[in-house]
């Protein structure tokens, strides 16, 4: 049994990786870029700041350690890489440099962004999915990714459809199966405060900037560790998109619905 350790600086964080087996660390390395969509840099281990931790325990047991915290053990080998990563990613958005992560879902329309906050589990990849299929340009379906002018970045992971089948499991698409991929940065068109309900209503409220930025302060994942430069950032980009809130019903039908919401009150607002 050997130590096998790796380096890399991810959105300006310093990042240290440490396994017991090989093949974990190469199954990490293999993953990294479908995991970041972002210029990668290799870093010393020694130097890092965040580190993380997933060795083998037993038979399909792997317990993982994100910076000395308590371990989690993962008893499914399924399940290790997706749950490892996702530690990965909140500790990265919590910590990156010169970015405000919003937990959202992102996709692009006409050049702006569409902004769909929300927690797990309340159908924001579902609903991305069907406006990528519609015709939008897929930014994101985990995070809304602003940079200290308040543009959104891509950050194009697969996106992955969840089922509620008791255990919560989840299916990884590429997001090409759908439609485009967004590239480029662009600014905040529109901000939906919202989330399924069976046969509900949509009756969009607008609201205003500071009422927006209450709305979603729960779901920004920086605001503990730099709450005056995330706060900066939420103004600037919201000051320039639409902001409204309503419940919705399935993605399916929803996504011409919003796309025609969007066109017609950009129209009222910016012209």
């Amino acid at each position: 049994m050997g130590v096998y350790r790796l380096g890399l600086t991810i959105y300006g964080v310093k990042v240290g990786i440490e396994t017991n087996r090989k093949f974990l660390l190469k199954e990490i390395e293999s993953e990294i870029p479908l995991t970041f969509p972002v210029e990668i840099f290799e870093s010393e281990y020694e130097k890092s700041t965040r580190r993380f931790s997933i060795k083998v325990v037993g038979k399909e047991k792997y317990k993982i350690e994100i910076d000395g915290e308590k371990p989690y053990i993962v008893d499914d080998k399924k399940r290790y890489l997706p749950v490892f990563f996702s530690y990965m990613r909140v500790k990265i958005a919590e910590y990156a440099e010169s970015k405000v992560f919003i937990h959202a879902g992102v996709v692009g329309w006409k050049g702006k962004a569409i902004i769909i906050p929300a927690e797990s589990y309340k159908g924001k990849s579902t609903l991305v999915a069907e406006l990528v299929k519609f015709g939008c340009s897929y930014y994101s379906d985990e995070y809304a990714v602003l940079d200290e002018e308040g543009y959104v970045h891509p950050y194009p992971k697969m996106i992955s459809i969840r089922e509620t089948d008791g255990d919560f499991t989840q299916t990884d698409f590429c997001a090409k199966q759908f439609g485009t991929i967004g590239a480029e940065p662009i600014p905040a068109g529109l901000v939906l405060i919202t989330e399924y309900e069976k046969d509900a209503l949509w009756d969009p409220l607008q609201i205003s900037t500071g009422q927006g930025i209450l709305e979603i302060l729960s779901q920004t994942i920086p605001i503990r560790y730099k709450p005056e430069f995330t706060l900066f950032v939420l103004n600037k980009s919201l000051s320039r998109a639409i902001i409204a809130k309503s419940k919705r019903g399935e993605a399916l039908h929803f996504a011409k619905i919003l796309i025609t919401y969007f066109e017609e009150t950009s129209k009222l607002n910016f012209t």
